[in-house]
């Protein structure tokens, strides 16, 4: 998600005003919703209020995008299992890692 960084340099009496404005034209270009959770009726409090929410959200709750279906088909503990095994067989070396990326495209790939 894109980040809201509010800078303001004009004077003290302006601030809420150009926080109101940013806030508000960002949340229009980026289809979000200005008001927080739970609103206080001050236009500007409930501006900044909102944009530390935005910010604080966790990005699981941010992310609406679908994943590819074959991403059902992957097994991370598998993979895990498979890197500790062959890397305590040889640490030194990364044709482990190949055995691994094998078993992933083939998931990947449905096979």
């Amino acid at each position: 998600m894109p980040a809201f960084r509010f800078r303001h340099h004009g004077g003290p009496e302006s601030y809420d005003t150009a926080l109101l404005t940013a806030w508000t034209g960002f949340c229009d270009r980026h289809g979000i919703h200005p008001a927080p959770s739970r609103p206080s009726g001050d236009a500007a409090l409930d501006a900044w209020n909102a944009s530390i929410e935005y910010r604080e959200r966790p990005l699981a709750q941010m992310t609406t995008a679908r994943l590819p279906t074959p991403v059902g088909r992957l097994r991370p503990g598998r993979y895990r299992y498979l890197a500790v095994k062959y890397w305590r067989k040889n640490p030194t070396r990364l044709w482990w890692l190949g055995h691994v990326w094998d078993e992933l495209r083939a998931d990947w790939l449905g096979r």
